[in-house]
């Protein structure tokens, strides 16, 4: 009977799924979600689950995530979710799928910091002085859409000063490009992209998003050190699945990410809950929403 039982439990761990599983990438190739989504990707192949990565940009990720929501099939999806997932139906109130009913969040991956990067020919060496220069003339930032992570952030940390214009893209990647072309003033990006140019000197940071100094950058002060309300937001990124996901298939995707570390990539491992966090995320936005108007931003 023992030897039935530890033949059953290798088999179990050595299953390889008969179809692929897809990873929906709502934002386009470049930028954070794809780096981490490969490398959830490398991590579920080496682990038997044949996984197909799939992008799909666009409204700040609102394509992809109303394509999860309305997948109600027994087949599994899953997708890498950030704060555009909770956040962007209440900047962009045409969205109407249910967090509590339309998906399953089947990992929380961490959360990530993000500077406040400038093109070269901003002459600001710190956000009050890059305020001040927004009373002369406009200062325009990218994200990757309304409701994305990046339009969020950004939006926070200007809503009381004037001035600053938001440019929506399709995805960081192109923000990124126009930034380092000069044709917008800034954006608000994990470091895992921007080290490359901060230390090129093709970009400049000015304010770190973060609860305290990055290492990388001891100077850079945060935006809570210069006065600027960033209401503890997090930029977070997870895995969910569509709410008709095979449960058993779901368990064994979580599992096998346990031993996915990702800070190698720059993301803090986070010992939140996963009961109801889309949820709660998204309620604590809704406070946050009753001071910024994202509208303007």
């Amino acid at each position: 009977m023992r030897f039935l039982l530890t033949l059953l439990s290798l088999t179990l761990s050595t299953i390889t799924y008969s179809a692929e599983l897809h990873l929906i990438v709502p934002y386009a190739p470049g930028g954070p979600a794809d780096i981490i989504s490969r490398a959830v990707q490398s991590s579920l192949n080496s682990q038997n689950i044949t996984t197909l990565v799939e992008y799909r940009p666009g409204a700040g990720g609102a394509i992809a995530f109303n394509y999860i929501a309305k997948f109600k099939s027994d087949k599994t999806v899953i997708a890498l979710a950030s704060n555009g997932l909770t956040d962007g139906p209440i900047i962009d109130k045409k969205e109407t799928y249910d967090l509590g009913k339309d998906f399953i969040l089947v990992k929380h991956l961490g959360i990530i910091p993000n500077l406040l990067v400038v093109s070269n020919k901003i002459k600001a060496n710190n956000f009050l002085e890059l305020t001040e220069q927004a009373k002369l003339n406009p200062v325009y930032y990218g994200s990757s859409g309304i409701g994305s992570g990046q339009h969020i952030l950004a939006a926070l940390v200007t809503a009381k000063f004037k001035n600053f214009i938001h440019v929506p893209y399709r995805g960081g990647s192109e923000a990124l490009v126009d930034l380092l072309s000069g044709n917008i003033d800034f954006v608000i990006e994990s470091n895992m992209i921007v080290d490359p140019h901060i230390k090129s000197n093709s970009l400049k940071p000015l304010a770190a998003l973060n609860s305290t100094r990055l290492p990388e950058y001891p100077l850079v002060s945060t935006f809570k050190e210069v006065g600027v309300n960033d209401y503890s937001y997090e930029r977070w990124f997870a895995i969910v699945a569509n709410s008709t996901a095979d449960p058993a298939m779901l368990n064994d995707i979580q599992q096998k990410l346990n031993s996915l570390d990702l800070t190698s990539l720059g993301l803090v491992p986070t010992t939140l809950k996963i009961d109801n966090f889309l949820v709660n995320q998204q309620q604590q936005f809704r406070q946050i929403a009753k001071d910024v108007n994202f509208e303007r931003n």
